[in-house]
């Protein structure tokens, strides 16, 4: 698979109005066994903006997406792993996905709030995408016992949404909150995406030692139950997972990270893995 790409920008600012012109250029060529597809498209975008006040901006985009169908959605074959052996099938025929997307939101950047070397940012965005070909896991029951899952093209879909990342540093320590909420829809007859992730929260904290060459902390995952889903064998429980993370800086060409995952051993699924 063979992916390229070309992007251009250019800003220009009135005042408080900021205006941001963009475009991409996507070429992909993909092969494998009997199977060879290519294309390409230039995508535009657009972007509005407007600070009221210092460190608050809002923003307004209308942005299109091209993305080429992955190897994996097209010529992997064979049985998934257990605890799920559904049969997965190829697809040599995808097309690629055609996104036009329109989101709107506010930028917060504010420094020195209570320490002369804090730091405070975050963005909300809301969204709406309207996918043509959109490129969904289709899953069906038979054959018995497990059934068979294939990419397929969508002739139409939405997606839609909000999404929240925040961050207060306070050189010595740092907090972050990450979320979302993700909905898709098959227009073609109102049914469920398949590939949608869950809801999610995440939590970061950490500290910074030794003048900040050593950096410790814990993440923790907040993780809904999937049950919006097109067939109820793919639905999942939620769960919360808690990880620890360190990182030493030994040198500005050397650092050492240690990840400890899942630290309480907690037993959970994970949505469209659907193993332990």
């Amino acid at each position: 698979r063979q992916v390229a790409g070309a992007f251009v920008q250019s800003k220009a600012s009135w005042g408080i109005f900021d205006l941001i012109g963009a475009a991409r250029y996507d070429n992909y060529h993909l092969e494998g066994g009997e199977t060879e597809l290519d294309g390409s498209r230039a995508s535009p975008k657009l972007t509005a903006g407007v600070t009221p006040l210092t460190g608050m901006t809002f923003f307004a985009t209308y942005a299109e997406g091209y993305r080429a169908p992955a190897v994996t959605e097209t010529l992997i074959s064979g049985f998934h792993p257990q605890p799920a052996p559904f049969k997965l099938l190829p697809n040599p025929d995808l097309s690629p996905e055609v996104a036009h997307n329109i989101e709107g939101g506010v930028n917060l950047k504010y420094d020195r709030i209570f320490t002369a070397n804090d730091a405070f940012r975050a963005k909300f965005t809301v969204f709406q995408n309207q996918v043509d070909d959109y490129i969904d896991a289709v899953y069906t029951p038979f054959p018995l016992p497990w059934g068979q899952l294939q990419y397929q093209n969508i002739a139409e879909a939405t997606l839609e949404g909000i999404e929240f990342e925040g961050t207060y540093d306070a050189k010595s320590w740092f907090l972050a909150v990450g979320a979302h909420r993700i909905r898709g829809t098959n227009d073609t007859d109102g049914t469920p995406l398949t590939t949608v992730p869950a809801d999610q929260i995440t939590l970061t904290a950490g500290m910074r030692w030794m003048d900040g060459k050593l950096v410790t902390g814990v993440r923790t995952r907040f993780v809904a139950a999937q049950k919006d889903v097109p067939d109820a064998a793919l639905a999942v429980d939620g769960y919360t997972v808690a990880d620890i993370f360190a990182q030493y800086n030994y040198s500005d060409d050397l650092v050492f990270n240690l990840n400890v995952d899942n630290v309480f051993d907690k037993e959970y699924v994970q949505y469209l893995d659907q193993s332990n």
